[in-house]
């Protein structure tokens, strides 16, 4: 906890006693500096103090020299008289009035504080391993990108101890030169185009450089591996998942096709509020925001149900688009799901029709104009 000093007279000055310079006392007891100003008699401690450097406009090399002679270095001079170190070099006269400065004693204050700086940084690394221990933590890892995501910390120990080499000596998507024979073995122990890009990136470059990374999705393709989402596919999907969320975490590929094909509107209506993650007799609250969409200063209005307490923890990422207009608290959220649907119906002439542009589900909501009249600023 910060304890604020009250600033008397006798405080004051005695702090100032401490000081070798205005600008060093203002630096170090800025309140005292403040509290002296404010009460009248900053002009006084000065002169008590014997403070009285000559005017900016006054200064000569006489003034300088006088002045850098208070001090031990040059980098003490610097930070204590800052005004006096600059008219020296505006007069030209640094090298005279540093003439006896103690550039031992600056060197030494200077090793200090760069080997400080240095064990610092030697701590912020972590402990320190052993080289079998950097080697180990390699081993269940076929390229040198998975190991360094994964272990960092490892991974640049190991490179500042030269150990790169013997720890990614069994990496075998680093070292292997790919044919096109080699590839497709590849190819066959992946599941999705996405494990063969992330378990073999140099295969997946290679297939591209060689001009058959096409030829490879239609083979994943073939054998099923690829899903084409039909109409039938997407309300299949459906089945067995207690949210929306669960849903299109584990089938990415359906939603992105039900927007395609226009079902979003179906699918929610099928899932309903119970099966999206809410009980319907559960608290929950209707919002109304504006949001900045990809254009830019074009907004949209959105109206929408959520049961979280605060809207950052719905929109998550999307939160900086949003100004909330206004919130409703209901006691039911099927109450909100009803009246934010009554909006939906009233005001559909309205409605957004353009491109995605939020990372979670809303567009369904939204309108071209304040259908409710909460914008001021429209207003």
């Amino acid at each position: 906890m910060t304890v604020r000093i009250k600033w008397h007279r006798e405080a004051v000055y005695a702090a100032a006693r401490t000081c070798n310079t205005k600008d060093g006392f203002y630096r170090k007891y800025g309140a005292a500096y403040n509290a002296a100003k404010a009460d009248g008699y900053l002009v006084e401690l000065f002169d008590h103090m014997g403070w009285a450097p000559p005017k900016k406009m006054d200064w000569t090399v006489g003034d300088v020299i006088a002045d850098a002679r208070r001090f031990r270095t040059a980098a003490e001079w610097k930070r204590e008289s800052h005004k006096g170190y600059r008219k020296a070099t505006q007069l030209g006269c640094r090298a005279e009035a540093s003439a006896h400065f103690d550039y031992e004693l600056g060197r030494e204050i200077l090793a200090k504080k760069v080997s400080a700086t240095k064990l610092a940084q030697h701590a912020a690394k972590g402990p320190k391993w052993s080289d079998a221990e950097l080697i180990k933590s390699a081993k269940p890892f076929m390229n040198p990108k998975a190991w360094k995501d994964a272990n960092p910390n490892f991974y640049r120990q190991a490179m500042d101890r030269g150990l790169l080499p013997r720890a990614t000596a069994h990496m075998t998507d680093k070292l292997m030169v790919w044919t096109e024979e080699s590839i497709w073995e590849a190819v066959a122990v992946c599941d999705t185009n996405r494990d063969f890009r992330e378990e073999f990136p140099s295969a997946y470059n290679a297939a591209r450089d060689m001009g058959i990374l096409d030829e490879i999705n239609a083979s994943l393709e073939k054998h099923g591996r690829y899903t084409e989402w039909s109409r039938e596919k997407i309300l299949a999907s459906i089945e067995g998942f207690d949210t929306i969320t669960d849903w299109y975490h584990a089938h990415s590929g359906a939603r992105k096709a039900a927007e395609r094909l226009g079902m979003v509107e179906e699918i929610r209506d099928i899932i309903g509020v119970a099966s999206a993650g809410f009980d319907p007799e559960s608290p929950g609250q209707l919002y109304y925001v504006k949001v900045q969409t990809d254009v830019p200063g074009e907004f949209v209005y959105k109206i929408g149900i959520t049961v979280f307490d605060n809207l950052y923890r719905r929109f998550q990422g999307d939160m900086w688009r949003v100004t909330v207009l206004k919130t409703w608290a209901f006691d039911r959220i099927a109450d909100a799901k009803d009246r934010e649907t009554m909006v939906k119906e009233t005001f559909k002439e309205f409605a957004y029709t353009g491109p995605k542009f939020m990372s979670n589900w809303g567009e369904t909501e939204m309108f071209y104009k304040d259908v409710l009249g909460l914008d001021r600023e429209v207003a």
